[in-house]
């Protein structure tokens, strides 16, 4: 029982563990709308993108994630888009879809701003079937699923010469919205704190298109992550 608990606030409540609770995309320069909304309107045209990352091939129930975007300019200031995805890890999965809409200024005749707000509904569920526990009573694992459905926001802000470079910062979870998977009934119960939320991350991205020829073009890009102070840099 102490062990299933343990299990359950490790993986659900990453604000307390203060790790990283986003979904991981390796190659995020390819879809670039998918960490930073303000990305979109930013160039002349819609953009339809996909993401498939599976981790640890080979192992059954290995984390994979899904992501599909479609983002670009409506106007000469407003650029939308949505996004849709969906994170599997074992038994338990997390999948959500947003809107987003981009407002662009100019600073000067090359230089322009964009702020951008993007909102929508994010679903944590655990899949609680062919679970083998030692107390078969065990009340965590009362049910065939436990699911909730939370409100979820971003907030993103690049400075950006078009075509040139970008430098920008993101706020996921902006909201930072209540999430709570186990009965409030069983929680009153028992003394551990069970309620976690979605913590904000803030990200910081950066990209310059160096022209080596009429052919060749060099995109150097990095982006910085950090969560209550955990860190990193892709």
């Amino acid at each position: 029982m102490k062990k299933l608990t343990l299990l359950f606030v490790s993986i659900f409540m990453g604000s307390m563990l203060q790790a990283q609770q986003l979904p991981q995309l390796s190659q995020f320069m390819i879809n670039d709308f998918a960490v930073n909304p303000a990305i979109a309107g930013m160039n002349d045209y819609y953009q339809i993108k996909t993401s498939v990352r599976n981790q640890w091939v080979g192992i059954e129930d290995a984390p994979k994630t899904t992501l599909l975007s479609i983002y670009g300019k409506s106007s000469d200031h407003v650029g939308l888009g949505g996004s849709v995805f969906n994170d599997q890890v074992g038994p338990t999965s997390r999948a959500g879809a947003s809107l987003t809409y981009a407002y662009h200024l100019n600073f000067t005749d090359e230089v322009k701003m964009s702020m951008a707000l993007s909102g929508g509904f994010t679903q944590f569920k655990i899949d609680k079937v062919g679970w083998n526990t030692f107390h078969t009573d065990d009340q965590l694992m009362d049910g065939a699923e436990a699911v909730n459905l939370v409100p979820d926001a971003t907030f993103g802000l690049n400075i950006y010469e078009e075509d040139k470079w970008y430098l920008g910062i993101a706020v996921p979870q902006l909201l930072n919205s209540k999430l709570t998977l186990i009965d409030e009934d069983f929680v009153n119960n028992i003394s551990v704190d069970m309620d976690g939320s979605l913590s904000r991350h803030i990200y910081v991205m950066g990209m310059y298109n160096l022209e080596i020829d009429h052919y060749w073009d060099l995109q150097p890009s990095v982006l910085f992550k950090t969560v209550s102070n955990q860190n990193q840099i892709d």
